[in-house]
């Protein structure tokens, strides 16, 4: 199979996925017809599956790629599992420009009717619905003065004009009411407490909930409409004190809030904006220590973060619009896409941790944002640097988080001299430690030569007569790199006594459990 045939099939899957209702489609490789495991040879290393992802993705609509490529080695040969996502609603996945469709076992162009049904799939705007039976008076006057003075601040223009509308005015001239009837949108952002009833089945409900260490609940508080009152309500329960690092180039700590102001409110509004009431579900707010968890409901349109931050992008379309558009017009976000960029951007001028975008669970988006430095040096360094595209910089937030990279952002980092180790445990290079001061850091990720774990274990066997697997692996366990895992550790002492085997510089006396190894007699 050739990489056209593969978008093609992408394409094909993918649209079939969401028609029939499917989070996933899969492309199978290395089983025939009659479901017997006959192999596959294509693309034999674990690089090259993983350069796949990359290479789809440039010719596939919003960049979405293979949410995961399984390699299976069976008896009867080898079988790849290419995870295929499910088009997004409203938004059919196309292969350079053309979209694809499966007839039984037939590929070729996705047919009108099925075209159609993707594309109807947002063709209503849920939050510009109208409310039947709601007046004015079911909205909160407080949150409409509070309305009128942010959307001055919007329009200042109109500074003279906004005190002599009344509310029906007002509202229609803010796009909230459309032809003076009550929106859903209304209803969310300045309804009166009891008015939640009017979107049912929608809950529009903000839940905000507190963590002790241990995740227990030890707090929380929900709020219902109006929105535009409510996110002041929960602000005011988050605890943000200040927060005292230092910075280089000067002995005088530097004092901030451990959580920036505007990225909460950014974060906090987004979930507001783009929700998907239909699923009937909460927004909520979880506050831990060091952290802040934004969670709502709904696909997180634009497919990626990366997306997002590419300044170019434009979103396919809004969930919410009507609701977004009124946000925009009461000060509440930016614009319909700038918010995420303005809270990457504080987080980076903070020399905090960039946010971490969770996209895995379906039709859920969970944002957490930190409080706190996880390796003040290293931060320092990167996010000072002013050369460094943001691109880049959350490529290496990634490796401070000890979060997965891929294989082809490895390369790039390395050829960048700012990271090493062996894929996928990667760690901060010795060119960043050493000019930070990291050099404790640096050497708890470094592996030392053989030789010097043979020389402990040879001496604590010296010492004691002998000594069992368990015991070696306890010598060792504060002495391997940091950036191994508990297994990789217990992997690399198994290997590390095989080879004082072979060299003949131990043996082993007993069996299985109760062996145990000695100096080795010439």
């Amino acid at each position: 199979m050739d990489l056209d045939d593969l978008g093609k099939y992408f394409s094909a899957l993918s649209n079939e996925a969401n028609i029939k209702g499917q989070r996933y489609g899969w492309l199978i490789l290395g089983v025939n017809d009659n479901a017997n495991i006959v192999g596959t040879a294509w693309r034999q290393s674990r690089r090259s599956l993983e350069d796949l992802k990359a290479e789809i993705s440039r010719n596939v609509t919003e960049h979405i790629s293979f949410e995961e490529i399984y390699e299976i080695q069976t008896n009867q040969g080898r079988v790849l599992m290419f995870q295929i996502p499910a088009s997004r609603p409203g938004l059919p996945t196309s292969w350079k420009g053309h979209y694809y469709g499966r007839a039984a076992s037939s590929l070729g162009p996705l047919n009108i009717h099925e075209l159609e049904q993707i594309r109807d799939q947002v063709s209503q705007d849920w939050s510009a619905q109208i409310c039947d039976g709601a007046s004015i008076s079911d909205l909160d006057p407080i949150a409409i003065a509070k309305a009128r003075v942010e959307f001055a601040k919007r329009n200042p223009n109109l500074a003279n004009d906004i005190p002599i509308w009344d509310d029906r005015t007002f509202l229609n001239k803010a796009r909230i009411l459309i032809d003076g009837r009550i929106t859903r949108t209304a209803i969310l952002l300045l309804g009166k407490r009891e008015s939640g009833h009017l979107i049912s089945p929608a809950i529009c409900e903000l839940t905000w909930v507190k963590e002790n260490k241990t995740g227990d609940k030890v707090d929380y508080g929900h709020y219902g409409p109006p929105f535009i009152l409510s996110v002041d309500e929960i602000n005011s329960k988050i605890q943000n004190p200040r927060y005292v690092y230092s910075q280089p180039g000067t002995l005088f700590p530097h004092e901030i809030q451990k959580y920036d102001q505007i990225a909460i409110r950014e974060l906090l509004h987004n979930c507001i904006a783009h929700s998907d009431y239909r699923m009937m579900g909460r927004i909520v707010l979880i506050e831990q220590d060091d952290k802040l968890i934004f969670i709502n409901n709904g696909h997180f349109i634009p497919g990626s973060i990366e997306n997002v931050l590419d300044n170019a992008y434009m979103p396919p379309y809004y969930r919410n619009h009507h609701l977004a558009s009124a946000m925009v017009n009461l000060n509440m976000i930016e614009t319909i896409t700038s918010g995420i960029v303005r809270v990457f951007e504080s987080q980076r001028k903070r020399l905090f941790p960039l946010p971490d975008y969770d996209l895995t669970e379906p039709g859920r988006v969970k944002v957490t944002i930190y409080g706190s430095i996880l390796n003040e040096n290293y931060t320092k360094l990167l996010l000072e640097s002013t050369s460094l595209p943001l691109a880049t910089v959350i490529l290496l937030d990634k490796v401070q988080k000890k979060m997965r990279i891929t294989h082809q952002e490895s390369d790039q980092l390395k050829r960048m001299g700012v990271i090493e180790g062996r894929y996928p445990n990667v760690f901060i290079s010795s060119k960043v430690a050493f000019k930070t001061g990291g050099k404790a850091s640096y050497i708890k990720n470094k592996a030392f030569e053989d030789g010097y774990y043979q020389d402990l274990i040879l001496k604590m066997i010296n010492k004691s007569g002998n000594a069992n697997r368990r015991e070696i692996e306890e010598l060792l366990e504060n002495k391997l790199p940091d950036i191994l895992t508990s297994e990789q550790k217990r992997d690399k002492v198994k290997n590390l006594i095989q080879k004082m085997k072979r060299e003949g510089l131990i043996e082993k006396i007993g069996h299985r459990k109760g062996a145990k190894w000695t100096i080795k007699l010439h």
